[in-house]
């Protein structure tokens, strides 16, 4: 469900325990605003369409189009062709928020052409091959047409970083890319496209072997055990990439999910295998097998919903599979160098196959052996910026779990090719999830990530004393201590934090007319240097029948916690609220320098109303 822009922001700064909403009406998807979701039982296709020239197919009707789930005709119940507008307005300010009053929501450009983020994978891209990258990034920014708005985040060192908000203005963009924190060290040791890659310690022991028969034998046990340990090391340090690569597109996924409309995520990344074959040269071949399929199967549902639609950009550019000799290390065992060949050309059919993959499953497109990463972004842009909308109610409602395959056809048009997702699986959006993923709170409560807005809500956090008083020797009831004593000890202040949660931004599961959901609010204290300080953690259940869930929908939830600080450092608030029932996660991130010496006299059990003419 749908608000425009300037009546969400009302509820938001507005709501109170006691505030009334008429409930509102659901909305095409170019409303501005952000998406509120209760659960539904719709699912949301969007739909590119080309001719053979790869230009966009305009004007086209619902009668146009046909829709299959599993091979069952779907109904179509709305329908809307978008198209990227002329005029970017600017981002619309929310009304500016009283002191110590913080909110995960996030304006962005008011357009009825989609958003378009940049990722900048440095932990999967070769350094070698980053320089080129940001140059032709950059180059697509320089060279860029007016009217696309735009997102730049980072995927350094394991972490998700927010480089630049959604802007259309060019300056801020190409600030943001040339910035400090977009530099990051890869997990990839070495290019394999590159002349020096050094030999393994049991290629060189093969090459011993195969010059000199009689140490062949003597040595067998040995490179039979190093090869098993070089390959787990491998496998582990692919399934470490595949994690981290993951949890990032997760982190993308709830933080883009309440903008409303299609997203184009444009990854420039060197390599990303979800998956390693067994090995069979080592001993124990299964040993040395890693699989991310269950994560990439929740990750991309996760996009997917979130109406993302991936457009990968292989950072390695046109790779030339017909390696000659001499580029290839072990010249002198063509044994090595066979094996090394067939390891390089398997190692870019299986990075390249997760690409397209992923593409495939999002509705987007991947690009790979084109050295124009420009020009890919101006196709993904393209491609993404026309496309039409469509919904259906599956006839098959059994919430099943189970892959639903999407078809998409125009009948009576011949040559016309078609891009979105091609299923989905049939999760139920009620029930508890059966294995909830452990990363969840995890990622949204990580110092510095981005703000992900599945739940909404707004926080007050103000100190509890005035400043004029005394330091707490001790930490306050239900605050606990960090693992590094040192760091965590006090004197202390202690601050109170209440929120007001939208309510429609609730889940709950239904069963025998009672509607319930279990949130989790929890509050972090870091240091400067992302180190965990003090922490709390509270739990609220609600349980509501019929006619007081009709009412709850229409105000907000109140949420109450203290948490004590050392008086003295840098450190940052991060406040989340997870809700169990369906896996969804609001933060919000407050530096506490800018909340200790606000009067605490401000402090109340609830926050305050603001009226409307005071937004």
């Amino acid at each position: 469900m749908q608000r425009s822009l300037h009546s969400l922001l009302l509820l938001l700064i507005g709501a109170s325990s006691g505030a009334q909403q008429a409930p509102s009406n659901p909305s095409s998807p170019t409303d501005s605003g952000i998406t509120l979701r209760t659960g539904t039982n719709l699912v949301v296709v969007d739909v590119v369409v080309t001719d053979k020239n790869n230009k966009p197919v305009h004007d086209l009707k619902v009668s146009d189009f046909t829709i299959q789930e599993n091979g069952l005709p779907q109904q179509i119940r709305n329908f809307e062709e978008h198209t990227a507008p002329s005029v970017v307005r600017n981002v619309a300010s929310p009304p500016k928020l009283p002191q110590g009053v913080f909110t995960n929501f996030t304006p962005i450009p008011q357009t009825s052409g989609p958003l378009n983020i940049i990722l900048f994978d440095t932990l999967n891209t070769p350094t070698a091959d980053q320089a080129y990258v940001h140059a032709q990034i950059l180059k697509f920014l320089r060279d860029s047409h007016p009217g696309a708005s735009f997102a730049i985040f980072a995927l350094t060192n394991s972490h998700l970083v927010l480089l630049q908000s959604f802007t259309a203005d060019p300056e801020l963009l190409r600030a943001a890319v040339n910035s400090k924190k977009s530099r990051g060290n890869s997990l990839i040791i070495e290019n394999p496209q590159t002349s020096d890659k050094p030999e393994s310690q049991s290629e060189i022991l093969e090459e011993h072997a195969a010059a000199d028969p009689r140490e062949a034998a003597a040595i067998k046990g040995v490179l039979e055990k190093l090869k098993q340990t070089e390959a787990e090391t491998t496998t582990f340090e692919l399934e470490m990439r595949a994690k981290y690569t993951l949890n990032a597109m997760s982190q993308l996924a709830r933080y883009l999910s309440n903008f409303s409309g299609r997203k184009n995520l444009i990854w420039f990344s060197g390599s990303f295998p979800v998956s390693v074959m067994p090995d069979p040269t080592v001993h124990n071949p299964f040993a040395a097998v890693a699989n991310s399929e269950p994560e990439f199967r929740r990750t991309t549902s996760l996009l997917s919903r979130s109406q993302v639609a991936v457009y990968p950009v292989s950072a390695e550019g046109l790779v030339n599979q017909q390696m000659s000799l001499t580029t290839a290390p072990g010249l002198g065992a063509p044994r090595t160098v066979q094996k090394y060949q067939n390891q390089q050309f398997s190692d870019a059919v299986d990075q390249h196959a997760t690409m397209l993959d992923m593409a495939y499953q999002t509705g987007g497109k991947a690009f790979v052996n084109d050295n124009d990463f420009s020009g890919a972004v101006d196709d993904a842009i393209a491609a993404g910026a026309h496309y039409y909308t469509l919904t259906y109610t599956p006839t098959n409602n059994n919430a099943d779990g189970r892959f639903r395959n999407i078809q998409v056809h125009l009948p009576l048009q011949k040559g016309y090719d078609l891009s979105y997702r091609h299923g989905y699986y049939a999760d139920s959006v009620n029930d508890t999830p059966a294995t909830p993923p452990p990363d969840t709170v995890h990622l949204a409560m990580m110092h510095g990530a981005p703000e992900p807005a599945q739940i909404v809500f707004k926080a007050r956090v103000l100190p509890t004393v005035p400043a004029t008083a005394p330091n707490e020797a001790n930490l306050i009831a239900g605050t606990a201590a960090g693992t590094n004593a040192s760091k965590s000890r006090g004197p202390y202040r202690s601050y109170a934090i209440d929120c007001a949660v939208i309510s429609r931004s609730i889940s709950f599961a239904t069963a025998n007319g009672l509607h319930s959901a279990t949130l989790e609010l929890m509050t972090i204290a870091y240091n400067e240097n992302g180190v965990l300080i003090t922490s709390t953690r509270s739990e609220a259940r609600i349980d509501l029948p019929d006619e007081e869930y009709a009412r709850f929908l229409r105000g907000s939830l109140p949420l109450h916690q203290q948490i004590s600080v050392p008086a003295k450092g840098t450190f940052y608030l991060r406040i989340g609220i997870y809700n169990k029932t369906n896996d969804t996660v609001g933060a919000i991130e407050v530096p506490v320098s800018i909340v200790k010496d606000l009067p605490s006299d401000m402090y109340s059990s609830a926050l305050p109303p603001t009226e409307p003419d005071s937004q």
